[in-house]
């Protein structure tokens, strides 16, 4: 559950932001015009996105590097589409251009947030596609639990993102302005290091470029930097939606409207406290994010104990593990190093409630030699936290280790030394 909180709240929230300052912005501005096109936008950009999200996991149409493709433009769209909502967007441009300028602008607005949304959102929806529910029903908790992290986090972003929205649509377009530009400008620099990457490898596989020109070597270093600091971005948005919050709040504490009555008064204490309560509202869920991105990325990222490597006992062509040695339920890890210097890992743990024992290897077809590791009394896989029916393991499929093969016989696991030679590439 906790891993996808923090994926989905760092996936969603700069496009939360985004969408709450332009959303304030062109209903301020423009009006309903504006915001016809905005909500037009966002239908395409979703239909777009189940598309995308489909075709790639479901049908499996497009592939990794079309993928690639598809992002390098998206982010060419967002730059594009920024540098000329900056322009356009200047009150006596857009005023001169009348009806023109305001759909303009307006489409400006729909691109960045379709873009920057379009770019996550397939991610976002393919989650389901990528649940490896170890031979559990869709009722299962783990699978439960992974559908209500999801749901948090996208609470935590909508909640943000409506906060924001509450907060700007009736200040000045200047300040609007003073808070959304920094968060595009930060958001473009993120993109930029994605977009690098993706160029680098297009030009290096086409040989356009080689490794050792110059041009590479700067593009790498400046990728490099970017990627390396990319949570960075992250919280440099949420401080910046931590300013707003504390900003507005402050400045909806005395009244200094003037007003001519009574009724008018009350009217604007109103106003004011409902600024106040948004936020508050802004500030504790930014909070919570930087919690959530904080100390709940540390714990998800938090390197699992390791189970040692046991000794086995080695009789003539077979390695031998005794039953005695493995029977108390716990995950057991053994080893066995081949001619070659390879040490072969494989695993044997005391199904529950059962005489019979689960075998395999530390390893999996999707995975790799990542293995696994115990959790209580789940037994997970270091690489993607797939968490493993310890019933199943022993049987091919999903992120169960690989199978091999093995006899019980006379309170004793008995494994052919061959069989164990025959997966030395797994471990190479």
């Amino acid at each position: 559950m906790l891993k996808y909180l923090v994926q989905l709240t760092g996936d969603l929230l700069a496009q939360a932001l985004i969408i709450g300052m332009l959303w304030a912005y062109i209903t301020s501005v423009i009006g309903k015009r504006g915001r016809n096109v905005l909500i037009v936008g966002g239908v395409v950009t979703f239909i777009a996105s189940a598309a995308m999200a489909y075709a790639k996991n479901a049908t499996k149409i497009i592939s990794s590097n079309a993928l690639d493709y598809w992002n390098l433009y998206t982010v060419v769209v967002f730059a594009i589409s920024f540098l000329l909502f900056l322009i356009f967007s200047i009150n006596k441009l857009r005023l001169k251009l009348k009806a023109v300028g305001d759909y303009i602008v307006s489409i400006l607005a729909a691109l960045i947030i379709g873009s920057t949304v379009f770019y996550t959102l397939p991610t976002v929806l393919a989650y389901p596609f990528n649940f490896d529910l170890g031979g559990e029903t869709l009722l299962s908790t783990n699978f439960l639990y992974r559908i209500i992290g999801i749901l948090l986090g996208l609470l935590i972003d909508i909640v943000i993102g409506v906060a924001t929205y509450k907060l700007f649509r009736d200040v000045s377009v200047g300040k609007i302005k003073a808070f959304i530009i920094p968060v595009l400008i930060i958001q473009l620099i993120n993109y930029s290091g994605i977009a690098v990457n993706i160029l680098l490898t297009v030009l290096t596989k086409k040989r356009i470029i080689k490794p050792t020109d110059d041009i590479f070597q700067f593009l790498f270093n400046f990728n490099k930097i970017v990627i390396n600091y990319s949570n960075y971005f992250i919280f440099a948005i949420l401080l910046i939606a931590l300013i707003v919050a504390v900003t507005r709040f402050f400045g909806n504490i005395k009244v200094h409207e003037e007003y001519h009555n009574p009724a008018e008064h009350r009217k604007i204490r109103a106003r004011m406290r409902s600024v106040r309560r948004w936020a508050i509202t802004l500030f504790v869920f930014t909070v919570i994010a930087v919690i959530v991105l904080t100390v709940g990325d540390a714990y998800v990222n938090k390197k699992p104990e390791e189970v040692p490597v046991e000794e086995c006992i080695v009789m003539d062509d077979t390695v031998v593990v005794n039953l005695t040695d493995v029977a108390d339920g716990d995950l057991h890890r053994f080893g066995y190093t081949t001619d070659k210097g390879v040490q072969v890992r494989f695993i044997i743990i005391q199904k529950p409630n059962s005489s019979s024992y689960g075998v395999g290897l530390d390893a999996c077809d999707i995975c790799g030699e990542a293995g696994y590791y115990q959790r209580g009394d789940q037994i997970v896989c270091r690489r993607c936290d797939v968490v493993m029916n310890v019933n199943t393991i022993g049987f091919k499929g999903g992120c169960n280790p690989k199978v091999i093969e093995y006899e019980i016989k006379d309170g004793q696991v008995i494994i052919p030394i061959e069989e164990l030679v025959k997966h030395e590439g797994d471990f190479d």
